[in-house]
């Protein structure tokens, strides 16, 4: 009995001690459960912390630790209303992608760049920067300086990039112009990178290889003396009409003009720009109509027929040439062409077509000084119309382009508050797919105005749109 009663007391000894450990590891995971909510809790608070911060561009260096961390796929997950974060996340990927390794670790020249005040891959449009980064971490085998030497000697994004290339690249100043070539993520333009390299490491651009025009000493000269605001492109044409003796206003009006750049059918416009240097007394602001006229006449017109395609019709004055022509008689031409355009290209006037994204609404408006101005975007061939007409240019033509989503149409206008007045200031032209502006012009193709350039320069910012054409405000 004895025996019995003991072997009944021990049995119960251990199935307590077992109810004890059971209880004590079910605590033990309770307290890991609570201690990793807390933890994961306490990381969330702080990943946004660090984003809150990175959006008032304070403290980011901390958003480059994190990226490249063992948690940078939440660090993902969480930018996409962060441009800049999501610009370093492009910048790694593609960097990993093309297997480009700069001679230092990319976090440590990120960490650099940040703590010496580097903005310019922080800036407001800040693509064409990161191309730009892309490009120099790519080529870092041409570097001449380590980069943890460079500091910046400007707020300013555009000068700041310009010195960074300046001080790992070459030797000597170059063009700010040419800073171009590295803001495209394009391989073709590694052509115009050897050309300031060549410059930059003191010889002469003449020798450069693959100029698309053979150089004088005096077209040289003016090249590299070419505003700053200027494409590689529209430097070249910069220095072909400062050369034949353009003063500096007459190559600034012309180079307003879009189809300027362009080196297609080379001598014929070399031979207008002498023509508008020699008669100084045709209006600078019928240029632009100038220029339109003599493509189509010469070259070809693309005309819409009823199916809405584009038919390439033959020109009507293939063999056309500026000797023996007036002022009198061109602008005579031009008329009776803008004329013929809105009566005969524009005559099937019911097209629509839906508006860019740009936006969420196809109108903004912005109120200064007892006025409202507001950019608006033409949706309908017959608005196309009424815009050429009342501001005495071409924009008509454009339908077809509208229409199959190559240009965008913008119409600036202003109302006053007192009087309900309303005034058209410039029609915009907008690539929806690069997202820039191409022209800007006032009535009769007049250049717009600063105070119209401050105000377009805001929309383009809340559109996000590049400012892409040669003004200045």
């Amino acid at each position: 009995m004895k025996s019995q009663r003991n072997h009944r007391w021990k049995g119960s000894q251990q199935e307590s001690s077992l109810k004890r450990i059971i209880a004590s590891k079910r605590c033990e995971r309770r307290r890991i459960n609570r201690n990793a909510r807390a933890s994961q809790a306490q990381y969330s608070n702080t990943l946004n912390q660090i984003l809150k911060d990175a959006r008032k561009t304070r403290h980011f260096h901390q958003v480059i630790r994190l990226l490249f961390s063992d948690r940078q796929h939440e660090l993902h997950a969480n930018s996409k209303s962060h441009d800049h974060i999501k610009n370093l996340i492009w910048l790694k990927k593609e960097l990993e992608k093309n297997r480009s390794s700069p001679p230092i670790p990319l976090i440590d020249m990120l960490l650099h760049l940040e703590n010496v005040g580097c903005k310019f891959y922080r800036a407001k449009s800040s693509t064409g920067f990161m191309y730009a980064l892309k490009n120099i971490i790519e080529r870092s085998k041409d570097w001449i300086r380590p980069i943890f030497g460079w500091k910046p000697i400007s707020q300013n994004p555009h000068k700041q990039l310009h010195h960074l290339i300046r001080y790992l690249f070459t030797k000597f100043d170059v063009p700010e112009f040419l800073n171009t070539a590295w803001m495209n993520n394009d391989k073709r333009y590694q052509r115009e990178q050897n050309w300031l390299l060549h410059i930059g490491n003191g010889r002469n651009i003449r020798t450069a290889p693959d100029l698309p025009l053979p150089l004088t000493k005096r077209l040289a000269h003016y090249f590299l003396q070419s505003p700053s605001e200027y494409t590689i492109d529209g430097a070249f044409r910069w220095a072909q009409i400062r050369s034949m003796g353009g003063s500096r206003s007459f190559t600034k009006s012309v180079m307003a003009c879009y189809i300027a750049e362009e080196f297609k059918y080379a001598d014929f416009w070399l031979s207008v720009y002498r023509w508008l240097i020699a008669n100084p007394s045709f209006p600078v602001k019928e240029y632009q109509s100038l220029f339109e006229f003599l493509y189509a006449e010469k070259f070809y017109r693309s005309i819409p027929d009823e199916d809405w395609t584009i038919n390439k019709y033959y020109p009507r004055q293939p063999n056309l040439s500026m000797s023996g022509r007036t002022t009198e008689s061109l602008l005579k031409q031009i008329k009776l062409s803008r004329e013929r355009i809105n009566r005969e290209d524009c005559g099937l006037a019911n097209r629509t077509w839906k508006g860019t994204s740009f936006l969420d609404c196809p109108e903004w408006k912005f109120e200064e000084d007892k006025m409202i101005y507001s950019i608006q975007e033409l949706l309908k061939e017959k608005d196309l119309m009424e815009e050429g007409k009342a501001m005495q240019h071409c924009v008509a033509s454009y339908a077809t382009s509208c229409f199959q989503r190559y240009s965008s149409i913008w119409s600036l206008r202003r109302q006053d508050c007192l009087t309900g007045r309303r005034k058209r200031l410039v029609t915009i032209e907008v690539n929806p797919q690069k997202k820039t502006i191409v022209q800007i012009k006032g009535r009769s193709n007049r250049a717009p105005e600063l105070a119209e350039l401050t105000i377009i320069k805001k929309w383009s910012q809340q559109a996000k749109i590049d400012f892409g054409v040669n003004y200045s405000a």
